[in-house]
């Protein structure tokens, strides 16, 4: 295994845990305005901007690297 492929993995797994932890906080807070005057506030905010900047590093991995998806 290249190191580009265990950095890929590595990435990606973090990609999960990230998107979970998003989908969490939308969950509990979306669709319940009368009750909370944000969206999951910050923390929904910093995982969703995680899940983005991990998303960008896989697809640079990938264009640089020519790994292609599996």
């Amino acid at each position: 295994m290249t190191k580009q492929e265990i950095l890929r993995q590595k990435l990606e797994r973090r990609l999960e845990r990230a998107l979970r932890r998003a989908a969490e906080f939308s969950e509990r807070y979306g669709g319940k305005e009368e009750f909370y005057t944000f969206h999951g506030g910050y923390d929904q905010g910093y995982w969703d901007g995680r899940a983005s900047g991990l998303e960008t590093a896989i697809d640079y991995l990938l264009e640089e690297f020519y790994i292609e998806y599996t």
